[in-house]
C-alpha cells in the first residue's frame, strides 16, 4: 500500500521529477484505456489542488511504486486492470522511465454504470 501522497504539480521554472512524470504519465494511459470513465482521488487527494487519483512512492531500490484509482464501466475487471498496467508501462518506456517504474497497483473505486457520470 502507497501512502505517499504524490508530488504538487511542477513549477514552470524547474524541471519535473521522475516521479511527477510517472504520475502524469500514468493518469493519461489510464484514461486512454478502453473501459475507465475516470480518475477517482482518494481522501488524501482531494485536499491537494490538482489531485489525480495517482499515488505515487519511491521505493528503496529507487523505482517507483504507483497506485492508479479508477472510475470504470462495467467491464471483466481483472483483464482491465492489466490493460492499464500495460498502458502505462509502455507510456514510462517510451518517455524512457521504464526502469524507474515499480509495480503499479490498479484500483476498481467505482463501477459507473451506462448512461451515468462518475461522481
Amino acid at each position: 500500500m502507497i501512502d505517499d501522497p504524490q508530488p504538487p504539480a511542477a513549477e514552470p521554472d524547474r524541471p519535473r521529477s521522475a516521479r511527477e512524470r510517472l504520475s502524469e504519465l500514468a493518469a493519461q494511459a489510464a484514461l486512454a484505456t478502453e473501459g475507465v470513465v475516470g480518475l477517482y482521488p482518494s481522501p488524501v487527494d482531494v485536499a491537494r489542488p490538482g489531485a489525480t487519483g495517482v499515488l505515487c512512492a519511491e521505493r528503496a531500490d529507487g523505482r517507483y511504486e504507483l497506485r492508479v484509482q479508477l472510475a470504470v464501466k462495467p467491464v471483466a475487471l481483472r483483464e482491465l486492470g492489466d490493460r492499464v498496467r500495460t498502458a502505462v508501462a509502455a507510456a514510462a518506456a517510451g518517455d524512457g522511465l521504464g526502469d524507474r517504474l515499480g509495480p503499479v497497483d490498479v484500483y476498481i473505486r467505482d463501477i459507473v454504470p451506462p448512461g451515468e457520470v462518475p461522481a
